[in-house]
């Protein structure tokens, strides 16, 4: 079985609280403490932004959060 590239590094299983958060309509679960460039990919979402030369679809620039 192939890894996620985006995966939490620490399950926080049960104990951490649980949030949703909705992008495009669509309802997602997320963590506290999660950015939305981490809750996104966590649950499936891959495109965020399309490149400036190619169009290709992208993910999130830089994953720091600071933005």
């Amino acid at each position: 079985m192939e890894r996620p590239l985006f995966r939490r590094l620490i399950d926080v299983g049960e104990t951490g609280a649980k949030l949703t958060i909705y992008f495009e309509g669509q309802a997602i679960e997320a963590r506290a403490g999660d950015t939305v460039a981490a809750a996104l990919p966590a649950a499936g979402i891959r495109d965020f932004r399309a490149g400036p030369a190619s169009a290709a679809p992208g993910s999130p620039f830089c994953m720091a959060g600071a933005c």
